[in-house]
């Protein structure tokens, strides 16, 4: 089983100092999609804190890109329905949207470990 790693999930892996890999590989095999790197790469180019988290993130998400298009959230949603993966992401919108199609959510607990949701 694969697991992908949402935008909210590499952003909080920096603020809260979790190594979001080695979680995830609990539940799988990470990646992520190009959607989301892009959308890191926006908050990068901004300015403050989010900025600098950002550029951060983008460290940690050295992983398999898979191609993508559109918005990262719809990306997302459309990528595990027609592939069948988990996704790890803290986004209460998208584990809706996610829940509603069957998808494994994982979230971040505690601020420090991966669970399923």
């Amino acid at each position: 089983m694969r697991v992908l790693l949402d935008t909210n999930m590499f952003l909080d892996a920096v603020k809260f100092r979790v190594d979001i890999v080695a979680e995830a590989q609990k539940f799988g095999v990470p990646f992520t999609l190009k959607s989301c790197i892009r959308e890191l790469e926006g908050i990068s180019n901004g300015g403050g804190k989010d900025a600098a988290q950002a550029k951060m993130a983008l460290q940690l998400a050295r992983l398999p890109a898979e191609k993508s298009r559109g918005p990262a959230d719809k990306a997302i949603l459309d990528y595990a329905v027609k592939n069948d993966c988990s996704v790890a992401t803290n986004d209460e919108n998208l584990i809706k949207a996610l829940r509603t199609k069957g998808i494994r959510v994982v979230r971040l607990r505690q601020k420090r470990y991966l669970a399923e949701a």
